[in-house]
Order: structure tokens, then sequence, then C-alpha cells
């Protein structure tokens, strides 16, 4: 696996693990880190991202927000 391969690989799998996760109190920090390794990989590609990856890291990053709205805070 190439270094941009697992970096892609990264992201997607915390962003499954944030996604899955059940534990609210564990959730922020999920999500967090899921965010933290989308970014990097949206940096790191800037220019050179095919349509698909790009579209991909949007829906992903706006999917951890809705998930960290309704979830990841204790009321």
């Amino acid at each position: 696996m190439t270094l941009t391969g697992s970096k892609k690989a990264r992201w997607k799998a915390l962003y499954q693990t944030a996604m899955l996760e059940l534990d609210t109190g564990v959730l922020p920090a999920r999500i967090e880190a899921a965010k933290a390794a989308i970014h990097s990989r949206m940096a790191e590609a800037e220019g050179s991202q095919a349509g698909t990856e790009a579209s991909q890291l949007e829906d992903a990053l706006y999917m951890l927000d809705v998930l960290l709205r309704m979830y990841g805070t204790k009321e």
C-alpha cells in the first residue's frame, strides 16, 4: 500500500469507528480524531484529489458534524 493509500484508508477507518461508536462519552473524541484525519487528507491531496474522494471527504465531515450535534454532548 502506498503512503497516499494508507492515509486514505486511515481516514476511512477513523470515520467508520466514529460512526459506529455507541458510547456517547467516547463519541466526541472519536469524531475529532476522524475529522483531524479527514482535514489532513484534504490538505495533503489539495489540488490532486479525484472528484470522488473530495466528495467523500466533504460528505464524511458533514455526517460527523451531524453525529456530534445529535449525540456528542451530554444533557
